[in-house]
């Protein structure tokens, strides 16, 4: 688990993002997965002992049919529709590439296959956890 400054392979942040250890890249890229990385550069005083980077597939991203799944929607005073909470997440695969990674159109959300699930958990790696796309859930469904 994720601990303040204790060494993982994955680490959140407040900023929304995720950090990812040179272990995990190395892991990604070994199984010709393209990414772009970009080397996360902390203040010294926070004593990080680990190169964390963000990374960003290269692969097509895919987006979200917002039809299918439980959703609810808001509607502000403009009229624009939003998204509040969702169970399930169905992907138009019409627009997958193929790739073993990637992202969900519109989000931080990284896709797996099974088989590079299957790699990731045997490298063992640490505070790496993976959730089916229709367990998926945000907001009160």
């Amino acid at each position: 688990k994720q601990s303040g400054t204790t060494p993982a392979d994955i680490h959140g942040s407040t900023l929304a993002i995720k950090f990812y250890s040179e272990k995990f890249i190395r892991l990604l890229k070994k199984n010709g997965i393209n990414i772009k990385t970009y080397q996360i550069n902390f203040e010294r005083n926070m004593k990080v002992a680990m190169k964390y980077y963000y990374i960003e597939p290269t692969s097509k991203s895919v987006p979200i049919i917002n039809k299918k799944g439980t959703v609810k929607w808001y509607i502000d005073s403009k009229g624009n529709k939003c998204i509040m909470a969702r169970k399930g997440l169905y992907l138009n695969l019409r627009k997958w590439d193929g790739s073993p990674f990637f992202k969900i159109t519109d989000s931080r959300i990284y896709i797996v296959t099974e088989p590079l699930k299957k790699t990731i958990e045997k490298a063992r790696l640490k505070n790496v956890q993976f959730e089916n796309v229709m367990d998926y859930s945000f907001g009160n469904i």
